[in-house]
């Protein structure tokens, strides 16, 4: 998908960043660049209390000790974990950096290159200082999907691009909070903007063919 295929997506989608992503693009610089960097600085395998991503860490169902992997690039998720057409949309919107990290099943996890060996993972896209959107990716899934949409209260359905949504807006937290279950996976999709139609239509960019 080109750059303007995407503006034109995303609709109305912040009219003003999108306005600065296109002059933005032309100079880009590597999405991945100062996550390589910092990468390399904390080295790759950390062990924190918390999950490294996700602005809304009340959002994450799994608390206490974590053990996680930061991804140095988007090639290296792809290797571990093929085919997910909602994070390859994100990551290829110009202008947005994405950062992505798997948490293990359990502390004693040091291969970082098989999918079995992790529980979840957590994406983030942020244009320069501002979140555009996280996302919590749980691979086969179902359940915690059906049990999101119940515990979280997401009186909304919505049909985009053939994928049911379930959503309602977080007028705390300033994000809507969107379950999409595709393919038997479970995507928890937090959007950074109060406008219904901004949120729609940015799911729409996620799910494009």
């Amino acid at each position: 998908m080109t750059s303007e295929e995407l503006y034109e997506g995303l609709g109305d989608i912040n009219e003003k960043y999108v306005k600065d992503v296109k002059e933005y693009h032309k100079v880009k610089k590597s999405v991945w660049l100062k996550w390589r960097v910092m990468a390399a600085c904390l080295c790759l395998i950390v062990i924190i209390t918390t999950p490294f991503l996700y602005k809304d860490k009340s959002a994450i169902d799994s608390p206490g000790e974590s053990k996680i992997h930061i991804f140095s690039s988007y090639d290296e998720f792809a290797n571990v974990v093929p085919n997910m057409r909602i994070i390859e949309q994100l990551v290829n919107i110009d202008g947005v950096d994405v950062a992505i990290c798997g948490t293990f099943v359990d502390l004693s996890i040091e291969d970082s290159t098989k999918v079995e060996n992790y529980a979840w993972f957590d994406i983030e896209a942020k244009h320069e200082d501002n979140y555009i959107a996280t996302i919590q990716l749980k691979l086969n899934d179902a359940d915690s999907a059906d049990s999101y949409v119940r515990n979280h209260a997401l009186a909304n359905e919505t049909e985009i691009n053939g994928e049911h949504i379930f959503y309602t807006y977080n007028a705390d937290m300033g994000y809507w909070d969107s379950i999409i279950e595709m393919d038997g996976h479970f995507y928890n999709v937090h959007y950074y903007g109060s406008e219904e139609t901004e949120f729609h239509a940015f799911i729409n960019v996620l799910l494009a063919n």
